[in-house]
């Protein structure tokens, strides 16, 4: 006899259309508040105190982390030198005469700045007036900055302007105020700027820094613009990268920075013509190191920020060919005109013999 077989109702509920679009709107859901949290994350850090370095370009790079490319973000811990007690260990005997150079117990890498003078073969007020005018330099870190003369030319002359020095005998020198200056040494780790700036001016550092050190000097000059930076040819105090100007190209160009011939024309040009301008303390302007040794360097990852567009300045439409004709634009003539943040500083009389009088104690300079 055949048994009548009855299908018993399922007591497990159907895996229908709506149960699967709930599971993915939950898993929608999940994503976006995660995303919302990394993203929080990233933007608190971006703009915190902490050494958080800028990620968008390890974006650009497929993801692989480049340190030293990247321009750090953040406020940076300032070590200041380690001071030496023995006299035949300091920097202040540097040459024979040791009344010329400071570093009284600094470290020999350190204090090679002229002691409680001015080192007239790096100062070039025609140059700093070259680079504000038509470089159109408004804020600029001075990388090794001594007794700070370069910086105070452009902190009197309405740059933002601040320096770094590792030496503290240059520090209880300096002629510029407290909160314009740092006190560190790179032989001891990196430090930069909490912001970025149009320019950095590194005149007579290079030579004295071992090349094992340059990871220390990078992430300030990543902060920078442009980079000014002078090296020496010649042998002298602590001396220990002494190189062609081919080999510091290839080196910086090795960190990404980009070497640009025309702005270092420019600037040497300028600072070579105005060699032999008297200065009020008896001597002459003479900048050799400028405008023999001068290199001038693009970083594009900061170059191109919106806040440093202002860069490379001067006048923009022409009658005629340029650059005899080069004027500013008029709006008369139906020409648009940049905004005013685009104009470079406005320079004076009274703020170059406020200069001279700061540094030197005089001026040479009249008003016409």
């Amino acid at each position: 006899m055949a048994m009548q077989m009855t299908s018993r109702p399922s007591t497990q509920a159907p895996c229908n259309g709506t149960a699967l679009w709930i599971l993915i709107a939950l898993n929608l859901l999940i994503v976006q508040f995660f995303g919302f949290i990394f993203y929080q994350q990233y933007a608190r850090n971006s703009f915190s105190s902490d050494a958080t370095i800028y990620t968008v370009p390890q974006i650009l790079r497929g993801g692989k982390h480049h340190p030293i490319l990247d321009f750090p973000l953040g406020d940076a811990v300032a070590l200041p030198s380690v001071r030496v007690v023995e006299p035949g260990d300091s920097a202040a005997g540097a040459s024979n005469n040791d009344k010329y150079y400071g570093g009284k117990g600094d470290k020999k890498h350190l204090g090679g700045f002229a002691n409680n003078d001015v080192d007239m073969q790096g100062v070039s007020p025609a140059a700093w007036k070259f680079m504000i005018e038509t470089h159109g330099i408004k804020s600029l870190l001075d990388v090794g900055c001594g007794r700070g003369v370069s910086t105070s030319w452009f902190h009197l002359h309405g740059a933002n302007a601040k320096c770094v020095e590792g030496s503290h005998d240059a520090w209880e020198q300096s002629l510029i105020p407290n909160e314009l200056r740092t006190e560190h040494d790179f032989s001891r780790g990196p430090w930069w700027p909490s912001e970025t700036v149009d320019a950095v001016w590194c005149v007579e550092l290079l030579e004295h820094v071992g090349r094992n050190f340059h990871k220390n000097l990078m992430p300030a000059f990543r902060q920078a613009a442009f980079l000014y930076v002078t090296h020496s040819v010649w042998g002298g105090w602590h001396h220990v990268e002494v190189h062609s100007s081919d080999w510091w190209i290839a080196r910086f160009q090795s960190f990404g920075f980009v070497y640009n011939e025309y702005l270092t024309k420019q600037i040497k040009d300028v600072a070579g013509s105005h060699s032999g301008d008297p200065a009020p303390n008896g001597k002459t302007y003479n900048a050799q190191h400028l405008w023999t040794n001068m290199l001038v360097f693009i970083n594009p990852a900061v170059a191109s920020l919106p806040n440093h567009a202002h860069l490379l300045s001067g006048p923009s439409c022409t009658e005629g060919i340029i650059p005899e004709g080069q004027r500013p634009c008029d709006p008369a003539k139906q020409e648009s005109t940049l905004p005013p943040n685009f104009e470079p500083l406005t320079l004076t009389v009274d703020m170059d013999i406020a200069w001279e009088k700061h540094v030197f104690g005089s001026t040479n300079i009249t008003r016409k």
